[in-house]
């Protein structure tokens, strides 16, 4: 049984994946299922990609977070303007994919 603060978290889309991104590590099954949660969510409501990237970032799913980051740029979604800052994708901040998106996002008109 999930946690009653992420059932709740559930009802709320924007704070399901950092819930996610934090239950990373010993309580990976949890950040899994949280994760799944949020996939749900995404058939009901919209969930912006963005925050499926958190949930991946801390699952340790560069990939599929990154995958995710560029759908929420090509959304144009608002989310991404904090791209460079969001202290829960950090260990992106590297990845040549991750650099790419910073450089696209800084070159579009203001």
């Amino acid at each position: 049984m999930m946690p009653p603060i992420i059932l709740c978290a559930a009802q709320d889309r924007a704070y399901v994946a950092p819930i996610g991104n934090r239950l990373r590590g010993h309580e990976r099954e949890k950040a899994l299922k949280v994760l799944d949660e949020l996939n749900d969510l995404s058939r009901q409501k919209y969930v912006s990609p963005f925050s499926k990237a958190v949930a991946h970032t801390g699952l340790g799913n560069h990939a599929a977070a990154l995958d995710e980051l560029e759908k929420a740029y090509s959304e144009r979604s608002d989310a991404m303007a904090i791209l460079s800052i969001y202290p829960l994708l950090d260990v992106l901040h590297t990845n040549p994919r991750f650099v790419k998106l910073q450089q696209q996002i800084s070159q579009m008109p203001r």
